[in-house]
């Protein structure tokens, strides 16, 4: 599937999991940025780890998860750069509000989760979405590359809606 030029992302460390946002319109009036937001994840074949003997590497999707109306301010997207920018510098844990609305609620965080093994280097990226009857989590590790790929994707996304 072809990526759109809107499109910012946060993959995984391992290439198994991925956020990412593609901004549709920029609503000048309100300086809001319209997101569908793509959460998706791929895991081992559950029926061959369950088989006897088990049958190893055969990785598939797990999950696809759209949000379809995900409305951002420019200026929590403008924080999420400065906050991927001191991580890169510091590796501080950072959690940064996208959207604190009474119908909707999006939170990035990096730093440490209980029940995953992370480090100051491979810290857990926490996508968080309450929202109209759904509240959601998705979890993984990153690194430095991915954390520079958001920040690099991001940058070209905001730049792009400068020059509109």
């Amino acid at each position: 599937m072809m990526s759109s030029i809107n499109e910012w992302c946060v993959p995984s460390n391992r290439g198994w999991g991925n956020v990412a946002f593609d901004a549709q319109i920029l609503h000048q009036n309100t300086g809001m940025l319209e997101h569908s937001v793509n959460l998706t994840g791929k895991f081992w074949y559950r029926a061959g780890l369950n088989a006897d003997p088990p049958k190893h590497g055969h990785l598939m999707d797990d999950f696809r998860i759209t949000l379809l109306q995900v409305l951002i301010p420019r200026s929590a997207c403008e924080q999420l750069l400065s906050d991927f920018e001191v991580w890169l510098t510091t590796r501080t844990f950072f959690r940064c509000s996208l959207v604190s609305e009474p119908d909707q609620f999006v939170m990035l965080e990096v730093g440490e989760r209980s029940g995953l093994t992370s480090t100051r280097e491979h810290p857990v990226l926490t996508f968080c979405y309450e929202g109209a009857g759904c509240c959601l989590e998705v979890f993984f590790v990153v690194d430095q590359s991915c954390i520079s790929k958001a920040r690099d994707s991001l940058t070209r996304v905001l730049q792009s809606f400068d020059a509109q």
